[in-house]
């Protein structure tokens, strides 16, 4: 058994060494898929388990407003300057479109710029992860989704995967697209957490709807990537990106379909209506997530 275990291991890395950039092969977490696949597991165990039913179990809540205000305009800024490293990099984006070759002898200025900034991007996503930690300490649990736990962990790991073997090419489409809508998101987290500024996010579920579409564009950035002759972008990625902007095309979809369409939607609203004019201040604070916004809006946003 245990031999079969370290075959396996060795076989993985094995692959990783022979098909992988070598451009990246020493950059810092991109050795092996081993660390990023432990902080995956690790956040869906701390999701489920060690944070609510360990950690906080028998805890107050904490008054989080300025940590998640501080944390969330981080990530703001983050979000902008790796936009703006990867369009003063690939015009605009306009080069990335469809099929995009990766040239792993390449080792010009441009293309190890491009690499260093993906590197930073494959970060910002484990730094986002820490978004459920404020949630857990101010005990929002029923934030913790399926939906929320699943495209935080999934996403870091594909991210490690295709930077790893293509870091470039069809591949940079994704964190230019998802920097976009994060930097919308954020801003909205941002304001929704001032009682002032609630009246004027009617748009909330715009946010949502942006990211529908980069779920569309995508789908067809992966599809025309994979039914291109002759591209030389890894197939096997062209069709696993396809797949994946179609599963969270559907993910989040249902999502919007259940937060706010339909008798559900309306169920809600009539409640909520019904709560807040009966008990405003306790409604108030049963309502508000960790940025300021309703539980169920808050997660299809992520």
């Amino acid at each position: 058994m245990m031999s079969a275990v370290i075959g396996l291991v060795t076989a993985i890395e094995d692959f990783f060494k022979d098909n992988g950039d070598k451009r990246v092969a020493n950059l810092t977490f991109m050795s092996s898929p081993w660390e990023v696949l432990f902080i995956s597991a690790f956040y869906v165990y701390f999701c489920y388990d060690l944070g609510p039913h360990r950690l906080m179990k028998n805890r107050e809540a904490f008054n989080l407003v300025w940590t998640v205000r501080l944390y969330n305009t981080f990530i703001l800024l983050l979000n902008i300057w790796l936009l703006t490293k990867f369009f003063t990099s690939l015009n605009w984006a306009t080069e990335m479109f469809g099929c995009v070759p990766v040239n792993e002898n390449d080792n010009s200025e441009k293309a190890l710029d491009l690499i260093g900034v993906y590197h930073i991007f494959l970060y910002s996503r484990v730094l986002e992860l820490i978004d459920t930690l404020w949630i857990t300490l101010r005990k929002k649990n029923r934030q913790i989704t399926f939906l929320h736990v699943f495209h935080h962990s999934f996403v870091l790991t594909m991210t490690w995967f295709y930077f790893r073997l293509a870091p470039g090419g069809s591949s940079a489409m994704f964190p230019i697209v998802n920097g976009v809508v994060h930097s919308f998101m954020y801003v909205y987290y941002i304001l929704s957490t001032f009682e002032s500024m609630k009246r004027y996010l009617w748009w909330k579920k715009y946010v949502t709807r942006m990211q529908l579409f980069q779920f569309v564009f995508l789908a067809f950035h992966y599809a025309l990537a994979a039914l291109t002759p002759n591209c030389d972008y890894p197939r096997v990625l062209a069709l696993s990106g396809l797949a994946i902007a179609l599963m969270f095309f559907t993910l989040f979809a249902a999502f919007y379909r259940e937060t706010y369409t339909g008798p559900i939607r309306d169920s809600t609203k009539r409640t909520t209506k019904s709560r807040h004019e009966h008990t405003p201040l306790i409604n108030s604070k049963l309502a508000t997530s960790n940025r300021g916004d309703y539980v169920k809006e808050t997660d299809g946003c992520h």
